[in-house]
């Protein structure tokens, strides 16, 4: 789920200029949405998986690599729980 959660940031945010409590609350959001949705399409029977485009949201891999994908990881972090 983190590394997911990471790879939505880095796909969702112009990351190389986010400050960190905008990346934190992001982390917040679609760590939640996640686990609701996925919680929510598992007992309706539906899809047990995200779409990775607009569908659900944008995931596009593990973040960059240097500062910007290091900030994205420790929003990740930080935000963990």
């Amino acid at each position: 789920l983190e590394d997911y959660v990471a790879g939505v940031l880095a796909a969702e945010l112009s990351v190389w200029s986010a400050p960190p409590a905008l990346l934190e609350a992001q982390a917040i959001a679609a760590r939640s949405y996640a686990v609701a949705e996925l919680d929510h399409r598992a007992r309706g029977g539906g899809t047990a998986y995200l779409f990775d485009d607009t569908r659900d949201q944008v995931y596009a891999g593990a973040p960059p690599a240097g500062r910007a994908g290091d900030a994205v990881r420790a929003a990740v972090e930080r935000t963990r729980g």
